[in-house]
């Protein structure tokens, strides 16, 4: 009988284990010189004797006098917290022995798992993962690897000062899927630096970002800094002062800021003095999900795999479930005919794409899931060698929460496409739509170019490929977010931007900008019930506007749809609890833009189109959200348009006001007409036809829906049948019990 790959596995790691934890007897053990398991301590498993301690001294109020342990990747993770009013700090400090500094030449690596909810990370910030540096200057010298506002992103950050400040890496990588960092599911990060040459960060095993600098040459190290008196160490779960709340002076000691993260976890942490590769990053997270932890990951020379999503543990996974599984070749190369992936026990039909040592696998269901459902995903493969040694690869997940969202019949759709992008000016925009601005020049601009934010082709809305705003535009690989999962019309939308879209900018131009996008008119004689509805990429700041109004008399008046405005307490007035919308639109703060060529501003109700007298009646149209929030409104919106019926000449004002702040792309614009009223769900017929049945109901359009069984009216237990969501019929077997069906509408 053939040894399975499981088996060999399991033999190779005990023969490591006998050696002892600390004979290094592996390569991934190479030049390990931290290694913090966190299971119910702080101490180091690497053998190098680099203890960590626990610090929870420098909250003003709360001062835990143990760690928290919590339920690991493996084992127990180590739990930390900071809360942005400085009232609570705690975390593990490795103080700065000597196989943490790495000169001049060192390169070093650090690795570890993670796992944070979005809703506890407190105002946007970017507290600290790791760190040896004082995070409240960028310009610091050191390293750190932090917390990022955007649900797909972790910032690493690595600046030296001698001979002068250089940030030799400063990047925000995504996630291989664009799935959210911040779940609460365990996401793998590593970091491995080569001095003289280049950076790379893996996320969950999968190399995200490169960067190369000739100033990796210089020192990363803090040993020798101090911030008032108190000495900078390397931290987990803060920066190196232990203090970083991104409060507004200098710290120590903690002082109430903007940045906080609560009930965070940490687990399985390395630190190399030297670079790992790419293999070893990926080995250390497979080997994970066996169980196995860094110090254990054995030296594999049969494939291995790279990356598996939906990941083990993952939820808020997409109804189609998109399915990628990358392996690498190793001495033996994979056997193509191996490979098999099952869905729930069913092996469905992938497609295997190879080049070079790399080896794709993908799958996309050609049926929704149901919202909230579990799953399995299955992945068996073996080499070429003589004997085969298959490895065997189980993902259990859950579909994200979800609903669909039934637009009607399109009228219009104006997806850009069309438009060729312009090297020079002026700017081509769909036929009878317009701009006009109000925006101050940028710093250093006269010059045109899509591939710049601060180029005067950004004085107006423009229409611009979304990769030159994700790949060229510092910070705005946000534009990619999408909230959670969407269906619309029955179809999952991925990404809510392809090939070209209508975007504004503001982050990164200095000064106010103030830009209209005027569509043309629209004939909806005849039409009622309408709607408009765009994939929207809207990311609120403080201070910033972001308006659309509809006018049925060629922009004589306008009518409102919505307004987005920062819950900054400053700008926006409540009584009562609710949004005074009268008081707010005339609401002055000098932080709102001013459109200086146009001569208004300062408050919000210049800048949009609804006559003065009318502010009061703004309240429900009036949306709230907090800063740096690039997720919330990242979606496909919709609205009635009660006062478009029958009308022939219908148009529409985008309207953003920034200063300095972040951005509005849309996609997809388009007018729906929805019927008044809808037929009732209902099962239409049950048609039995030899040893089957034929379940048919009219699942289609707004009764977009799926089947589900049970065994009894009564039953609890009602079960969602695959492969019947979106569908109109379904035929099973006639079995000897009863069966009850019904449709369930999503």
């Amino acid at each position: 009988m053939k040894p399975s790959a499981k088996t060999i596995v399991t033999l190779g790691l005990a023969a490591g284990l006998a050696l002892g934890a600390n004979a290094q007897t592996r390569s991934i053990t190479n030049g390990l010189v931290v290694h913090l398991t966190f299971d119910e301590t702080l101490n180091d498993d690497s053998g190098r004797g680099n203890n960590a301690g626990y610090v929870s001294t420098n909250g003003l109020a709360v001062q835990p006098a143990a760690p928290t342990y919590v339920p690991g990747k493996l084992g127990k993770a180590f739990q930390f917290n900071t809360y942005n009013d400085g009232s609570l700090i705690e975390y593990a400090s490795l103080g700065y022995p000597q196989d943490l500094q790495f000169g001049t030449t060192n390169d070093f690596s650090v690795a570890f798992w993670i796992n944070t909810r979005s809703t506890n990370i407190v105002g946007g910030g970017d507290p600290a993962y790791f760190a040896n540096r004082n995070w409240n200057s960028s310009s610091s010298r050191g390293y750190g690897i932090f917390i990022q506002g955007g649900l797909t992103t972790v910032r690493v950050h690595y600046t030296v000062t001698d001979p002068s400040v250089s940030k030799v890496v400063s990047v925000r990588p995504n996630t291989p899927g664009g799935e959210s960092l911040y779940d609460g599911a365990w996401h793998h990060i590593a970091v491995a630096c080569q001095r003289g040459g280049s950076t790379k960060i893996y996320i969950d095993g999968v190399l995200e970002s490169t960067v190369v600098s000739t100033a990796t040459t210089n020192t990363f190290d803090t040993e020798d800094l101090s911030d008032n008196g108190v000495p900078e160490t390397v931290n987990v779960g803060q920066d190196g002062t232990g203090t970083y709340t991104q409060g507004p002076g200098n710290n120590p000691p903690a002082q109430p800021g903007t940045a906080g993260v609560t009930n965070a976890a940490i687990d399985d942490l390395g630190i190399w003095r030297r670079a790992l590769t790419g293999a070893e990053v990926a080995n250390i997270f497979s080997y994970a999900q066996k169980g196995t932890n860094l110090f254990n990951v054995p030296d594999v020379n049969t494939p291995i795999l790279l990356s598996f999503t939906p990941n083990n543990g993952g939820t808020g996974v997409l109804p189609d479930v998109p399915t990628l599984a990358v392996i690498q070749n190793q001495s033996t190369d994979l056997d193509p005919g191996s490979v098999r992936l099952y869905v729930d026990g069913v092996l469905v039909t992938h497609v295997l794409a190879s080049a070079g040592s790399s080896n794709t696998v993908t799958y996309t269901s050609p049926y929704l899931f149901a919202p909230s459902s579990t799953h399995t995903n299955t992945l068996i493969f073996a080499d070429k060698g003589a004997i085969p040694t298959f490895s065997t690869n189980v993902s259990v997940y859950t579909v994200a929460g979800w609903t669909n969202l039934y637009l009607g019949t399109p009228l219009y759709v104006e997806n850009f496409d069309e438009l060729a992008a312009p090297t020079n000016p002026p700017a081509v925009y769909p036929a009878g739509w317009s701009v006009q601005n109000c925006t101050d020049p940028a710093s250093g601009s006269g010059t045109w170019s899509l591939y710049s934010a601060t180029s005067d082709a950004y004085l107006n809305w423009q229409i611009v490929p979304i990769d030159v705003i994700a790949s060229d535009f510092n910070y705005d690989g946000n534009i990619l977010h999408v909230n959670g999962a969407i269906v619309a019309n029955g179809n999952v939308i991925p990404v809510l931007g392809s090939n070209n879209i209508a975007f504004a900018a503001s982050d990164q131009r200095s000064g106010n900008q103030v830009d209209y996008l005027f569509t043309g008119d629209y004939d909806l004689s005849g039409h009622t019930n309408n709607w408009v509805a765009f994939n929207s990429m809207y990311s609120q700041e403080n201070y910033e506007l972001g308006a659309l109004e509809y006018s049925i008399d060629q922009g004589a008046t306008w009518l409102p749809i919505i307004y987005m405005l920062s819950s900054n307490p400053s700008t926006v007035v409540l009584t009562n609890g609710v949004v005074d919308p009268d008081a707010t639109m005339n609401n002055v703060d000098l932080h709102i833009p001013y459109g200086t060529s146009c001569g208004y501003g300062n408050s919000y109700g210049p800048f949009i189109g609804v006559a003065p007298s009318l502010y009061g009646t703004l309240g429900p149209y009036i949306r709230l959200c907090g800063p740096s929030d690039h997720v919330t409104w990242h979606r496909v919106e919709h609205f009635p348009l009660p006062m478009a019926d029958g009308q022939s000449k219908v148009r529409f004002r985008f309207a953003f006001a920034g200063a300095n702040f972040w951005d509005w792309g849309f996609d997809n614009f388009g007018i729906y007409t929805v019927p008044a009223s809808q037929p009732p769900l209902r099962i239409t017929s049950i048609v039995p036809s030899g040893t089957n049945v034929t379940v048919s109901w009219n699942g289609t359009g707004a009764n977009f829906s799926g089947l589900q069984k049970a065994s009894s009216l009564g039953a609890t237990n009602w079960v969602d049948i695959p492969g019947t969501i979106g569908q109109t019929n379904y035929m099973a077997p006639i079995s000897a019990t009863a069966t009850y069906f019904r449709a369930r509408k999503f």
